[in-house]
């Protein structure tokens, strides 16, 4: 059965349109993380304690 050429050009654009949110999706994230390095520094002390203790080699 062969899909009618409307259909493919249809879901190959919805695949960029994914393609692009994600995307940005991402860049947000990376500006976050280049506002905020370090969130633990909001964290509490005994938190980031908990966490070094758990995971030393991070």
């Amino acid at each position: 059965i062969e899909t009618p050429p409307e259909e493919n050009e249809t879901s190959s654009e919805h695949e960029q349109v994914a393609q692009e949110q994600i995307g940005q999706k991402v860049k947000e994230l990376s500006i976050m993380r280049l506002r905020h390095p370090k969130p633990q520094k909001k964290m509490p002390k005994w938190a980031t304690q908990t966490l070094e203790d758990v995971h030393p080699d991070e």
